[in-house]
């Protein structure tokens, strides 16, 4: 599955493949952290694109949605460079894109236009064509934020849950992480 290889479930009728960003201490993610390139490595949106691709060819008869699930939120830095039009979009920042394009487009809304051309520079980069880019942002979910669940006082059963929990996710760090 090219670099969406972090963890793969398949079911009956859908694979979902993860591609994890973790860090002890998390801090923002930025447009340029999704677009540009890494040394041997192309851009992050292009590897997730690249798997998604990979893994619909393998399961022809499956959806299949790639993750990106990190501890980092979105920048709301205005000192960020994002590729813009004229008119700029009010805030213009990475947090905003998210919320005002990815997710807009994700539930089938159009493109406000002052983000157009951040959209087609995203596009651009994961070397997608227009209409699979389209089809790429339903089955690609951008997991920022995200929290492990905490123990609870009281509750034997949410204790045990959350110790499952924590050693599944001690084990799956150990074995993708990269020292």
């Amino acid at each position: 599955a090219g670099r969406v290889d972090d963890v793969q479930l398949h079911t009956g009728l859908r694979v979902d493949a993860y591609q994890v960003k973790w860090s002890q201490y998390p801090s923002s993610f930025t447009f340029n952290d999704l677009t540009t390139p890494g040394g041997d490595k192309p851009a992050l949106i292009a590897q997730l694109a690249d798997g998604w691709k990979q893994l619909r060819g393998q399961h022809p008869n499956k959806r299949v949605v790639v993750h990106l699930v990190t501890n980092h939120q979105p920048s709301p830095s205005t000192t960020a460079t994002l590729p813009m039009g004229s008119p700029e979009p009010q805030p213009k920042h990475f947090a905003a894109f998210i919320h005002q394009a990815w997710q807009q487009a994700k539930q089938g809304v159009t493109i406000p236009d002052v983000w157009k051309v951040t959209w087609e520079h995203l596009q651009i980069t994961s070397t997608l064509s227009e209409n699979e880019f389209k089809q790429f942002v339903f089955d690609c979910e951008l997991e920022f934020g995200y929290v492990l669940p905490e123990a609870k006082p009281g509750t034997m059963f949410n204790k045990v849950l959350i110790d499952q929990i924590s050693q599944l996710t001690e084990k799956f760090f150990k074995a993708v992480a990269n020292p």
